[in-house]
């Protein structure tokens, strides 16, 4: 049996390689990010841009980002949340069996926390194996309640998005971003191409079957109000950060919650997800 994680620096910034019988992986320790993920016997299940900026200079394209504590765009604050551009710290790595599991934190600071009633740590547990499971613990050290929204802004490779379904989404409600437009339903699956922009309000599982690269991408939740759906299409032309072509490589299924979650005075909560990758029959 073989396993071995490894931290290296590249750029100014910390990457932690993880190799083991069920998978192989990479976090970036600025922002928190899982880069790759690729389970035995699977192709990767990640995009990732290669004109991503990988040197702290700015948010990294691809793979999953963690946007807290807010998502989206917000007046006077920016776009989806802190923590995406600072560096995480390390705090355990272990080896059990055939998964690697690590724990992550990171510290906005009380200054910022306080200034916009946000929690101010966040922690993360992840386990890499045949699955991925991704757990984030929010803390709030305050004698007041805070409030937070987020996403797991999964970029997921893809054959083709003219080959897709995500069932699991067609009847449910939707909030359309491109045309703003609320309780929007579909009944046939919708035209992946984009631009596609959309917050459906589910908190079940959901999956993409792929047909050109014959697998299904499976996601779990929990503490998750919300399935985010993404795809610039032509808008990516004006995206600098999305190689030639890229954005025909992905689709974003994202777990989040787009909306305030409130935590109670010197209390925690938790929120995550777990993908599975299965064959085609």
């Amino acid at each position: 049996m073989h396993q071995d994680f490894t931290v290296t620096e590249k750029n100014g910034i910390q990457f932690i390689s993880i190799q083991n019988d069920n998978c192989k992986a990479e976090v970036c320790l600025f922002g928190g990010h899982i880069t790759e993920w690729q389970p035995e016997g699977h192709a990767p299940v990640l995009w990732m841009s290669e004109t991503s900026a990988l040197d702290g200079s700015a948010a990294i394209r691809g793979g999953i980002p963690v946007c807290w504590p807010w998502f989206g765009p917000v007046e006077n604050k920016g776009r989806h949340g802190l923590v995406r551009t600072m560096n995480w710290t390390l705090e355990d790595a272990k080896e059990e069996s055939d998964l690697t599991v690590l724990k992550l934190s990171c510290d906005i600071g009380k200054d910022k926390a306080l200034a916009w009633s946000h929690p101010q740590i966040i922690e993360q547990t992840l386990i890499f194996g045949s699955r991925l499971t991704q757990t984030c613990k929010v803390v709030n050290p305050f004698n007041a309640p805070v409030n937070f929204a987020y996403a797991l802004h999964n970029y997921f490779q893809i054959g083709s998005l003219n080959h897709l379904s995500v069932p699991e989404l067609t009847g449910q409600p939707y909030y359309c971003k491109i045309n703003d437009l609320e309780n929007q339903c579909d009944t046939t699956e919708p035209d992946y191409n984009g631009p596609i922009d959309r917050v459906y309000q589910c908190d079940g599982p959901a999956s993409i079957t792929d047909s050109i690269m014959q697998r299904r991408i499976s996601v779990t939740k929990h503490g998750s109000a919300n399935w985010v759906l993404w795809n610039p299409g032509t808008l990516a032309a004006d995206i600098d950060d999305i190689h030639t072509d890229g954005e025909k490589s992905y689709l974003c299924l994202e777990a989040a919650s787009t909306s305030d979650i409130e935590v109670a005075a010197n209390s925690s909560m938790e929120f995550g997800q777990t993908i599975a990758v299965t064959a085609l029959d």
